[in-house]
């Protein structure tokens, strides 16, 4: 979208930055398709309220999909001007699809002013600026950057379908260590997973008398650094928290010795789980 990549008082710069480290300046500068984008000014970047450092680690690679999750949340199908919203509903919220696949509220006031509300109803920044114009959309300046779900959970804020996991975690007393900063990337087996274990196996892990050998295997499953499926190659080997290696496979799917990755791509402030149909056993392990 012109309007970001090109306004001359160079407000914008740092969301066309992130937005080319994302990928996405072609996406935006389609002309056959149509966007409202609420883009954050420098300031807002500034006062993002992220953790020190995570911003200027979004540009690079590993955190690909974490920076394009966050600026997928500023954007919307269609050209939606601000007058438009006031007709979109006839409470003063609006809800709105976003293109990362999360729902948005917006708040309009008798004014007109838009302003963004979090899920306890309180504000979180506002449109500074309104309806710039262009080819293929429109812009409105944000005071603030919207901050996605993700942002929110770390590596163990897991589905129900990982609660066995989540029990052996913290048996183990790992879980304050996988909330940490990390940052973290997590094979996690589903229940399921775990329930295909040979008869007896899950019992024995969990008896505190082989706690070390729970850690172990744990540990064998979580990697230092953050490393999504787009950047895994196919018979990388890398090491584990544990001091082992595992293998990567890349195909069709996504494996981890003879796990298949299954869920892939969860993302977490500290990092990116994938949810795995197989324990992984190091092999000085059962």
């Amino acid at each position: 979208m012109e309007v970001v990549v090109g306004r001359p008082d160079e407000d914008l710069s740092t969301l066309a930055t992130a937005l080319t480290a994302a990928n996405l300046i072609d996406t935006l500068s389609d002309h056959t398709a149509d966007f409202t984008v609420y883009g954050p000014n420098n300031g807002a970047f500034a006062g993002a309220g992220l953790p020190a450092g995570l911003l200027d680690a979004l540009i690079t690679a590993p955190w690909v999909l974490h920076l394009t999750n966050i600026l997928l949340y500023h954007v919307m199908p269609g050209t939606i001007l601000a007058a438009d919203l006031k007709g979109t509903s006839t409470a003063s919220n609006v809800y709105v699809a976003m293109a990362n696949g999360e729902q948005l509220t917006i708040t309009v006031g008798t004014d007109g002013g838009v302003a963004f509300i979090n899920g306890d109803g309180n504000p979180i920044g506002a449109v500074i600026e309104t309806d710039l114009l262009a080819t293929n959309g429109v812009l409105h300046i944000a005071d603030s950057v919207l901050l996605p779900s993700f942002v929110y959970r770390t590596v163990v804020t897991l589905p129900a379908q990982y609660s066995t996991l989540l029990s052996a975690i913290e048996l183990a007393d790992l879980t304050k260590t996988l909330m940490g900063d990390g940052p973290f990337t997590v094979f996690g087996p589903s229940n399921a997973a775990f329930d295909a274990l040979p008869e007896g196996t899950l019992a024995s892990l969990i008896d505190p008398a082989n706690a070390a050998d729970l850690t172990a295997i744990l540990t064998y499953h979580v990697l230092s650094g953050v490393y999504p499926s787009i950047i895994l190659t196919d018979g990388a080997m890398v090491e584990t928290l544990n001091g082992a290696m595992v293998t990567i496979g890349v195909g069709d799917s996504v494996t981890v010795n003879d796990a298949t990755v299954d869920l892939p791509n969860y993302l977490a402030l500290n990092g990116i789980f994938h949810g795995i149909d197989a324990v992984l056993i190091p092999q000085f392990s059962y």
